[in-house]
């Protein structure tokens, strides 16, 4: 008996001795900041939303866990007029290419429709833009947009009906094209929330120009409309990058259903297998990428982008100010029909400059921010440091012209908590609660203004 309780006693010490010796110590020296199991939590689930949960997967995942979280496989089309949208695979959903868990808890409402009919008593809001925009609408705290929105006058009282027409990668035009063609499909919006900026002035610049694809084309078109020939290395390093995506997607799934996921010492396991993918794909594959399309030959001897459909028309790139510049008044003029649409539809438009990590001063970063929030050799980089001083500019034009506009780049200039959880321009939980209260602020702000020029 005394041996089995000194095995026992030595067995419970060298858990402990992994779990906060290895596990918290290990975390604190790899990470360089203090361990949170929410936070990672709250990582995995952002990741998993982002990217699509592969079919094949299915029978690997947690059937319960996917259940009760309601992440469905999702699969990202191409499609004709927005340039691609989601294929969510999930009969909760409206089947108009977007799909998140309010949108599976409209399904008794629609009746087989794909967008409410108008109601007095309710208020249809559509949130576009990209992945920040989409983080902005799910991955705050849960309810927080509704509960924000609410305390604005206008629609106190009212039940909040949020459709969230935002992609990771979606640019201009896509924000424009996708309110047009759901208007002209008779769907019926009150407001609209157009948060933007990042992927716009960005994803041109790193993966459009430098592979010969027009910068106003979705982001990396020339990869989306592959012409066929002997492009096997082509199809190569499309496929790694997707496998490598998918690994993460499933590591991540898989650590959220584990018995183990309020492991210490598996989280710590996790989040360096995490980065190790996150990096060769920042980086090698990327790089890997640029080097072989800016070379890659056909079976005719042709650049696998030089036609038409999969770069489209040739786009001097060669001065880089002016590339800028045309970049963001190309936005700043897609934001001007976004608003003139609406007020033909008596739609009130509200558009927000997103934030962003890479521009100078904007926000006050701690050792241990710092080192998950800026990555120096990050592609995404140098074109945001680049191109946001374009955008602020082009975005004061709008505000001078009478439009809703409103820059939020220094929101947080002021702010010394942990706010962005990758080297790219996402947040966690707080930073995106932040960004919805300032929204829900200077929508009030505005109707303020606007009912006392109606006086």
């Amino acid at each position: 008996m005394k041996k089995l309780i000194t095995i026992l006693l030595y067995c419970i010490f060298l858990v402990l001795l992994a779990e906060f010796g290895v596990g918290w110590l290990g975390y604190r020296i790899t990470q360089g900041k203090a361990y949170s199991y929410d936070e990672l939590k709250e990582e995995r689930l952002a990741l998993i939303a982002t990217n699509a949960v592969p079919e094949r997967a299915a029978s690997d995942i947690d059937q319960q866990w996917m259940k009760k979280s309601k992440k469905s496989r999702r699969t990202e089309i191409l499609h004709p007029y927005l340039g691609f949208v989601i294929d969510s695979h999930d009969n909760e959903c409206p089947d108009v290419g977007f799909c998140d868990d309010r949108m599976r808890g409209y399904k008794k409402m629609l009746q087989g429709r794909d967008f409410p009919e108008p109601d007095p008593k309710r208020v249809i809001i559509a949130v576009t833009g990209g992945s920040v925009a989409y983080g902005v609408a799910n991955n705050s705290s849960s309810g927080k947009l509704e509960q924000a929105l609410a305390t604005i006058p206008a629609l106190k009282g009212k039940e909040i009906i949020v459709y969230t027409f935002a992609l990771g990668g979606y640019k201009q035009p896509q924000q424009l094209f996708t309110v047009g063609y759901y208007l002209a499909l008779g769907a019926h919006f009150d407001m609209i929330i157009n948060i933007d900026g990042f992927n716009d002035i960005v994803l041109p610049q790193a993966e459009n120009i430098p592979f010969g694809t027009n910068p106003f084309f979705p982001r990396v078109w020339h990869n989306r409309i592959r012409w066929g020939g002997e492009d096997y290395q082509g199809k190569i390093l499309q496929g790694l990058k997707a496998y490598l995506t998918e690994q993460r997607t499933l590591m991540a799934a898989k650590m959220n259903s584990s018995i183990f996921r309020k492991s210490t010492l598996m989280n710590l396991v996790w989040k360096i297998r995490d980065s190790e993918i996150n990096k060769r794909l920042a980086e090698d594959v990327t790089k890997a990428e640029s080097d072989y399309l800016k070379n890659a030959k056909d079976i005719s001897g042709n650049s696998v982008i030089s036609k038409l459909i999969s770069a489209g028309t040739k786009f001097p790139h060669e001065d880089k100010k002016i590339v800028l510049e045309q970049i963001a008044e190309f936005w700043r003029r897609s934001s001007e029909q976004m608003n003139a649409l609406a007020k033909t539809y008596h739609i009130q438009y509200y558009h927000f400059l997103q934030p962003n990590q890479y521009v100078e001063n904007s926000k006050p970063m701690s050792a241990d921010e710092k080192k998950t929030a800026i990555m120096e050799n990050h592609p995404y980089a140098g074109p945001a440091r680049l191109g946001y001083p374009y955008l602020i500019a082009k975005g004061e034009l709008l505000r001078k012209s009478g439009m809703p506009f409103h820059d939020l780049t220094m929101m947080f200039k002021d702010n010394n908590e942990v706010l962005y959880r990758d080297a790219c321009c996402h947040f966690n939980e707080k930073g995106y609660d932040l960004i919805i209260d300032e929204i829900a602020k200077n929508i009030q702000e505005d109707s303020s203004n606007q009912q006392n020029q109606k006086l």
